[in-house]
């Protein structure tokens, strides 16, 4: 069989296959070309220049030591070579290698000691916390507690710290002691400012609120009463300025000293549901309606059935004529209709209806010459190629089986197969047939 195009395995094994046997160089090689010669039993490959030997060129023939007196070669020919490493005593320009042992004693015969200008363990004065292992990893902390609690003071002298002593860090992270008493008032008034602004406009809760009487009176209460974010709960429905508040709201300050009801955030929890003549919270019926997650209510595209006292654009009722086979359900159902063949009028053009099964499902119109192709239908085709190229079959479809032959030794030929579309196909050689070939196409179904 001749295979005038690349053969891909798609990476499977190619099992049981012979390279080929001949006992002579073949004629007009190709790059990459192998054969096995059977005279001197050695597999051949071509570079494109010449005929290299892989017996020779790929494999290590034997394994030798330039160093024999550090290195020797045991077997040297294969197929499994040995090394040895040469020991011995150490001697000034010996060629030996040293064994870890024979190192070491060398190492201690010089007198290193690993000890010498080393911290072999650590000890905890006064005022010193020391954990982990002292001769290990140890870990010293200052001692803020205990009998040896002994710190700098503002002087730098040593001492202990006792009864209302306190320890300080200043603003140089230095650790010094004071009293208690000694704390400037100044000091403790910075402390106290920054909590009382850090808390400022928090929530705070004050009790209810009678909207009707307004009290406590929130609408013009007195100077430094009212601070940014007190809040009141609505205990009694009513106006809060203009405002309608019900049992449940809150009534939240946005500032100190408020006067106006746009310096007031009102919370509304208690809304009722909405009626024809309240307004309030409305309901859908997810029968008919959809509501997104951005909160906007559409209405579905089959969501509402009309009825006959709904009046717009929608149809009530459907009358079939010639040509169309159905039932008409109900206003709210559906008309289902279908092509009656026998009702169709006679008619003129290039295009008629035709059926494979003579049901108004099964039916369709096509063109006349497209309808003589089906009546008619081809279901083969032959033509011959000596390069590659197109062949125009016809036959209307892309399920076709192509084969070729060699017009001379009517052996099978192998090529790349293109189906283009559903009248021609592409014929592909990697290499250009010596004769021509005949390519034989075949409908399926």
């Amino acid at each position: 069989m001749k295979f005038l195009n690349n053969i891909d395995l798609a990476q499977n094994a190619l099992e049981f296959a012979a390279l080929h046997p001949i006992s002579a160089n073949p004629a007009a090689p190709v790059q990459g070309q192998v054969y096995f010669n059977t005279t001197d039993k050695r597999l051949y490959v071509w570079n494109n220049t010449t005929w290299i030997d892989l017996s020779s060129e790929g494999d290590i023939k034997s394994v030798a030591s330039a160093t024999i007196g550090q290195l020797t070669v045991e077997n040297g020919t294969g197929p499994d070579p040995v090394l040895s490493i040469v020991t011995g005593a150490i001697v000034n320009g010996g060629t030996a290698l040293a064994t870890g042992d024979q190192i070491y004693d060398w190492v201690i015969g010089l007198n290193y000691s690993t000890t010498v200008g080393t911290v072999t363990s650590v000890a905890a004065g006064d005022g010193l916390r020391l954990s982990g292992t002292a001769t290990v990893d140890p870990t010293l902390s200052v001692e803020y507690t205990g009998p040896n609690n002994v710190v700098l003071d503002a002087t730098g002298i040593a001492s202990a710290v006792s009864g209302d002593i306190i320890l300080m860090s200043d603003s140089g992270e230095n650790v010094v002691k004071t009293t208690l008493g000694s704390i400037p008032v100044e000091a403790l008034t910075i402390v106290k400012t920054y909590i009382d602004t850090s808390t400022a406009g928090a929530l705070n809760f004050q009790g209810g609120y009678d909207a009707a009487t307004n009290t406590p009176d929130l609408e013009t209460p007195a100077a430094g009463v009212v601070k940014k974010g007190m809040m009141w709960a609505v205990t009694v429905d009513g106006l809060f300025f203009t405002e309608q508040v019900r049992v449940g709201d809150s009534i939240i300050a946005n500032i100190d000293n408020p006067a106006l009801l746009s310096d007031w955030t009102t919370v509304q929890s208690n809304i009722d549901l909405a009626t024809t003549t309240t307004v309030g919270i409305a309901s859908f019926s997810a029968d008919n309606f959809a509501v997104s997650a951005a909160g906007e209510v559409i209405v579905k595209d089959n969501g509402i059935a009309l009825g006959t006292e709904t009046y717009g654009d929608y149809v009530q009722s459907v009358t079939v004529t010639d040509g169309l086979l159905g039932a008409v359900a109900s206003e709210a159902g559906v008309a289902a209709l279908q092509l009656d063949l026998g009702g169709i009028q006679t008619g003129a053009g290039t295009d008629f209806v035709m059926t494979d099964s003579g049901t108004g499902e099964d039916s369709y119109i096509t063109p006349i010459a497209s309808a003589a192709v089906l009546l008619n239908p081809s279901v083969t085709f032959a033509a011959s190629l000596s390069a590659t190229g197109d062949v125009t079959h016809n036959l209307a479809t892309r399920d076709v089986i192509v084969q070729l032959f060699d017009t001379v030794t009517f052996d099978t030929v192998y090529a790349d197969v293109t189906r283009t579309d559903a009248s021609k196909v592409n014929v592909s050689f990697a290499s250009a047939p010596t004769n021509a070939v005949r390519v034989l196409i075949s409908k399926v179904g």
